[in-house]
């Protein structure tokens, strides 16, 4: 079989099958595209044409907003009570990072003991500040800091020596209206910005309690949390930044930094809040927002929802994982390897003027030269949000169905029949082509026949009204014996068949 031959049959199998699928499938519109004159299989034609086109266009649409869209945020409800939400954690972090009085030990103990000058003493020091913020610094401590090693100090171990105690950063705690120790609910925590004091924050952040190889499982740490709103029913601290121990400031102003966020967070940047000083009163309105997850986000993809849901982290079924945390160990992992859901909050900070000022709130005390700070939640509901799936797979192939059905008439069923039509049916049509070849002679009697139809006349057709027993079985069977016989006689035509209606 030549080529020419080959290319031929498929050609006319290919129309065979079109023009056989438009006539029996289900989809509105094919049937008319053949049969009738030609304008109006042009016209259905063209119907059919936009209505294919319709529906690959609104696919599409339905697909990139499944690949771009995959979650949606909705206002599940505006009075969900703040005792349903823990109370925000809040740091205090002391803009000094060196304690001059403890620093002047140590550096009298390196001018003794290794005879570096006091000046190089005292910029060795410094210099173990500059790791809080990342500044550069001066290669000639780089090769002095062996000298520190040699005396059994670390950056982390020196850090936390020289730092402010927090016994003595924050004086005075006051918790629901009632004056608490500060020890027990202050706590030294570990920060990016070095250690600091933290309020309701996880255990795992204390560097001075978390133990080593510790085996013993441990609850996970409960949240303290309000059932009221307003400045009385909160947590106000007195704070002593003690500026005349200032060496290593890390900003140009003396004053705490105030870092409000989740109780198992570390701080970042984007909980900086305000800073305390010397002399001024600062309160902060809580406003929660919450965003609960529904189940429907499992079915996006991880790769789509750029989140991760609680069972698919790898943290411990005790552990609060959430973005901060994960950063935070990310930066981490990238320093190991390089060297070998938020709070709203609304502040209000005022100065005080007299240099002798008795707070009522703080029992009386003097507080003209501390800084003061009040954290409470500002209404006892809030805004809680959802966050579900804007489309899971089985709503896209709902769309899919509606907008094949809405453009065409199709459904499941039509999908099979296209399937069938364009897998099974051409090699059937091509065994019938093979077994029934079509006759290319043109005489007659090359196997072809002619069928005759012809009516069957009565001699009461034109009669508007029959006689009595026309219609009696005797009589119809003697017609048609009377009509069979006159048939005989006539000549017949070879190759035609008759038919008498």
């Amino acid at each position: 079989m030549g080529l020419r031959k080959v290319i031929r049959v498929i050609g006319d199998t290919f129309r065979t099958v079109v023009q056989c699928f438009c006539e029996n499938s289900t989809l509105h519109g094919l049937r008319y595209v053949y049969g009738g004159d030609r304008m109006l299989r042009m016209l259905w034609q063209l119907v059919c044409l936009i209505s294919i086109g319709f529906t690959m266009i609104m696919g599409m649409i339905a697909w990139m907003r499944f690949r771009t869209t995959p979650t949606i945020t909705t206002i599940e409800t505006m009075t969900y009570p703040i005792w349903n939400i823990p109370f925000p954690a809040v740091t205090v972090c002391n803009i000094n990072k060196i304690d001059k009085r403890k620093a002047s030990v140590i550096i009298d103990q390196i001018v003794k003991e290794f005879g570096m000058s006091e000046e190089n003493a005292t910029g060795l020091l410094v210099a173990q500040a500059s790791l809080v913020n990342f500044e550069a610094v001066n290669t000639t401590y780089l090769e002095l800091e062996r000298v520190l090693g040699l005396m059994g100090w670390n950056p982390d171990k020196l850090l936390l020596e020289l730092n402010q105690p927090c016994d003595e950063l924050i004086k005075v705690c006051y918790w629901l209206g009632s004056e608490v120790p500060c020890p027990h609910v202050i706590h030294r925590t570990r920060t990016d910005y070095g250690f600091c004091c933290s309020y309701n924050v996880d255990e795992t952040m204390h560097p001075l309690i978390a133990k080593r190889n510790q085996t013993d499982h441990q609850a996970p740490y409960r949240a303290k949390r309000l059932s009221g709103a307003g400045r009385h029913v909160g947590l106000s601290i007195l704070i002593d930044v003690e500026p005349d121990t200032y060496m290593a400031p890390t900003k140009s102003y003396y004053g705490a930094e105030i870092y409000v966020h989740d109780s198992s967070d570390f701080p970042s940047d984007a909980d900086f809040e305000h800073v305390a000083q010397p002399g001024w009163d600062v309160v902060m309105s809580v406003i929660p927002l919450p965003i609960e997850s529904s189940s429907t986000m499992s079915q996006v993809p991880e790769a789509m929802r750029n989140c991760y849901l609680p069972e698919e982290s790898n943290a411990q079924p005790q552990d609060n994982f959430n973005l901060n945390v994960c950063m935070a160990k990310c930066r981490l992992r990238t320093i190991l390897k390089l060297c070998n859901c938020n709070y709203n909050v609304q502040t209000i900070a005022s100065q005080r003027q007299s240099k002798s000022f008795m707070s009522t709130n703080f029992g009386g005390r003097n507080v003209s030269m501390y800084a003061t700070l009040n954290i409470h939640f500002k209404d006892i509901y809030c805004v809680k949000y959802k966050r579900d799936a804007y489309m899971t797979w089985d709503s896209l192939v709902a769309t899919f169905g509606g907008i094949f059905g809405l453009c065409m008439g199709g459904s499941v069923l039509s999908i099979v029949e296209l399937l069938y039509y364009f897998t099974v049916k051409p090699f059937t049509v091509y065994q019938e082509r093979a077994k029934n070849p079509p006759s290319s002679g043109k005489q007659e009697g090359s196997g072809t026949r002619k069928v005759l139809v012809r009516p069957y006349v009565a001699r009461y057709d034109n009669i508007s009204q029959y006689p009595v027993g026309y219609f009696s079985r005797r009589n119809v069977l003697a017609r048609e014996r009377s009509t069979a016989k006159r048939l005989a006689k006539q000549v017949p035509q070879p190759n035609v068949i008759s038919f008498i209606y």
